[in-house]
């Protein structure tokens, strides 16, 4: 696949895989993102190429409802320009977090 500009390009992948190879995927783009300018993307034939932005949009959803648990997690940036970066609250961790009494 190459890539054309103004022509929206991607790679998608879905299905069921075991967690060593989710957390293979996971750690293979926090690698990407820490050390190098683009992560490239390869599944079968296609592959694209992204260039983060050092300020980057993040949208976490974390959620469950009887059986079902999803966690969805969304990166976006602009090619060009800053963006104002927002505190950050959000912790992720192996440990259930004791919550502090709202009175």
């Amino acid at each position: 696949m190459s890539q054309h500009d103004g022509e929206k390009q991607g790679v998608e992948l879905k299905g069921y895989f075991d967690r060593d190879s989710v957390v293979g995927f996971l750690q293979d783009l926090v690698d990407s993102l820490k050390k190098e300018d683009s992560v490239y993307i390869r599944n079968e034939d296609s592959f694209i190429t992204l260039t983060p932005a050092d300020q980057i949009e993040v949208a976490i959803l974390a959620s469950q409802e009887s059986e079902n648990e999803q966690f969805h997690l969304k990166m976006a940036w602009e090619r060009t320009g800053e963006q104002d970066t927002s505190e950050l609250s959000l912790r992720i961790s192996s440990s259930e977090p004791a919550l502090e009494d709202a009175d």
